[in-house]
């Protein structure tokens, strides 16, 4: 089964990305390669895209 999300809604850019907003998903998923491992080369060429949600749709496939 495989399954999908469309996601629609205003999108803002955060360039470079907050560490804080990095720690953030570290901490929400449960790993810690978001936070760690940047250079500061990595991360002044890095961009992090926020979605505000406004609509959803989603779907699964079976085969």
């Amino acid at each position: 089964m495989r399954s999908y999300v469309s996601v629609s809604g205003p999108v803002t850019s955060r360039r470079p990305p907050p560490m804080g907003d990095l720690v953030a998903l570290d901490e929400k998923y449960g790993r810690r390669d978001f936070s760690t491992g940047w250079t500061e080369a990595d991360l002044a060429a890095a961009v992090m895209l926020v979605v505000r949600a406004e609509r959803w749709i989603a779907w699964a496939d079976w085969d």
